[in-house]
């Protein structure tokens, strides 16, 4: 019985896997791209799925293995106080992972944010959020923009 249990948590990433994999030709994937820089956006996003996923087939595997393995065994696991380099290893790993992320994400970033890479054309609404409200101001065709003011 307690094999079985293993079996079952081998279900859960392969399910998973199998949504992943044909996620995007049902159109359960990212939305149409309307944004100037979705694409690379959607980049990102692609490629931090793309590694949460090793992840989590790794940590998945290793999961399903011990629980085939040592099911049978039956009685208490051996208590083992400290091993410094897997703690170690645990640690480094996510953050040389995190740091790659930052940096390989942060010439879009810069592009986002700048605003010599803004559209030229003048926007069609100014929009301006709050943390209750939101305020549009759409001109007529013979006016400008220019900044609303909230009180």
């Amino acid at each position: 019985m307690q094999k079985l249990w293993s079996l079952v948590f081998l279900f859960v990433p392969i399910f998973s896997v199998a949504i992943f994999i044909i996620a995007p030709s049902y159109g359960w994937w990212l939305p149409e791209n309307i944004c100037t820089f979705g694409g690379d956006v959607d980049y990102l996003f692609k490629l931090i799925l793309v590694i949460v996923t090793i992840a989590f087939i790794g940590t998945q595997t290793l999961l399903v293995y011990a629980l085939f393995r040592w099911a049978s065994h039956g009685g208490k696991s051996t208590f083992i106080h400290t091993h410094h380099w897997l703690e170690v290893g645990w640690t480094i790993v996510p953050a040389v992972i995190l740091v790659f992320i930052a940096f390989y994400q942060f010439d879009t970033w810069i592009r986002i944010k700048s605003q010599k890479s803004f559209p030229k054309q003048t926007p069609d609404a100014e929009v301006l959020a709050g943390q209750f409200e939101c305020v549009f101001a759409i001109p007529a065709p013979t006016e400008r923009l220019g900044r609303s003011t909230t009180s």
